[in-house]
């Protein structure tokens, strides 16, 4: 598979509903009564059949039949080039100047409020609640909740219960010089809970529970949580540049954020001239190596397979991605979305939502962001910059100025798409935005009015 369709794409149509009709009832058993009509470049519309004397289209995984003459009056949207994967094209060009503004006027004072309560919040964890260090319950359950479980595998000798989870070839690099290159873990699960039976990082054998989720956590979400942005800048250039009024709410605050997490003095990001270091949020991570390591699909290699998908189960994470995925086909089927936009716009809602939540749901736990200190105990100030950078960056946070979960987006194809979530999990259709951000999109007026302004002078 292409690096450009690698990012969570999850197999083939015949795949999908040859392996997951069991447990999905997603295909239909309706016959065709009367000659089938195949249109292969129709953007998606196929196997119609007349039925009851009107002429219907069997929706492909779905048991309902739709007549054509609704169908035809959604024609599928047009892309003019392909949705390419890239979280660096970020730019401030001319067609989309007014998405940056708009990210200027509506998010900026949510930045520094949410700052200050990141701040405030951090020491009541650390001081009242007394966060605590990880346990191999904690571990396991970050993988299995959020895009890790995508690398989960069954152990490789086969043993019954136990599972394996690795990557290598990583291009992640900090300030201090540390390289993360390769890891695996292997835990078991069974009756007692789950265990931890194997932590190997960059070759060397590791035991402290702290450092395990420190590397789990780092590397998550540096590389795989990363990889759900990468359809972002181009999706949103294709609906802008195409005037695709049906998802104009998705093409708000992805590529101002992307721009102020690659360009910003105040990013997260690790880079010369940072500031954010000094504020109690910045990151260790180096700008370049998370770039790049966007770009790495190593790790992806023969997890996009529909029986890795099944071995999951139906209501696991990675299960109930597998089902998002065909609800949002058949949302975009029923609302003439052109099919090509497929994989890029279920990165960009459902898979970036969902594991923003995930990686929020432990923001108890006490652990060292800062690969540099992993080998030491974890100190007050690491801890407080933990905390500062997870509550600033990846708990969900509704900003009432902009509202952009699908919930109040009072839009047919969002509130759509809002019921069929809903009908596989109520949690997860309440968390699913229509873009592409941070939770709290962190970057500032500072960085974002200078360069409006001086893209505005330029053209």
């Amino acid at each position: 598979m292409s690096s450009a369709h690698a990012c969570l794409c999850i197999g083939t149509k015949k795949q999908e509903s040859d392996k997951f009709a069991s447990f999905l009832n997603a295909v239909s058993s309706t016959q065709a009564r009367t000659g089938v009509k195949e249109y292969s470049k129709a953007g998606g519309l196929r196997d119609e059949t007349f039925y009851t004397g009107t002429l219907c289209r069997q929706v492909p995984l779905t048991n309902r039949l739709v007549p054509v003459d609704k169908i035809e009056k959604m024609r599928p949207t047009r892309t003019s080039s392909q949705i390419l994967p890239r979280i660096d094209d970020c730019e401030c060009t001319p067609s989309i100047q007014h998405l940056f503004r708009r990210h200027y006027l509506l998010q900026s004072p949510m930045y520094y409020i949410r700052w200050l309560y990141a701040v405030i919040y951090s020491l009541y964890l650390l001081f009242v609640l007394r966060s605590r260090d990880p346990t191999d319950t904690d571990i396991v359950g970050y993988i299995e909740n959020t895009t890790m479980a995508i690398l989960v595998r069954p152990a490789t000798d086969g043993k019954l219960g136990e599972y394996e989870v690795t990557f290598c070839d990583c291009k992640l690099r900090t300030s201090g010089g540390y390289k993360l290159k390769n890891m695996l873990l292997r835990y078991k699960t069974g009756k007692n809970g789950v265990h931890i039976l194997r932590f190997i990082r960059n070759g060397v054998e590791v035991t402290d529970r702290s450092q395990i989720f420190s590397t789990i956590y780092f590397y998550h979400i540096h590389s795989m949580h990363t990889k759900s942005h990468l359809f972002s800048n181009s999706l949103v250039r294709n609906i802008v540049n195409n005037d695709v009024k049906t998802l104009q709410e998705s093409s708000y605050t992805s590529i101002p954020l992307h721009y102020q997490l690659l360009h910003s003095s105040l990013s997260v990001l690790e880079w010369d001239g940072n500031m954010s270091r000094y504020l109690g949020y910045g990151d260790a991570c180096i700008r370049e190596s998370i770039v790049e390591e966007s770009r790495n699909m190593s790790a992806l290699e023969g997890h996009q397979a529909v029986h890795r998908w099944n071995s999951h189960g139906k209501d696991s994470f990675a299960g109930k991605l597998f089902r998002s995925r065909l609800a949002l086909q058949d949302v975009m089927e029923r609302h003439g979305i052109d099919p090509k936009m497929l994989d890029a716009l279920f990165n960009h809602t459902i898979v970036h939502s969902v594991d923003h939540h995930g990686i929020s749901e432990r923001s108890f736990l006490r652990f060292s962001l800062h690969p540099c200190t992993w080998d030491k105990d974890c100190s007050t100030y690491r801890a407080f910059n933990t905390s500062v950078f997870r509550v600033l960056i990846t708990q969900p946070n509704l900003n009432p100025l902009a509202p952009n979960t699908l919930r109040f987006i009072n839009k047919p194809f969002y509130q759509d798409l809002y019921r069929e979530l809903k009908n596989i999990d109520p949690q997860m259709a309440e968390v699913s935005k229509v873009c592409a951000s941070t939770s709290s999109d962190i970057c500032t007026c500072f960085g974002v009015g200078c360069m409006v302004a001086s893209s505005s002078a330029s053209s």
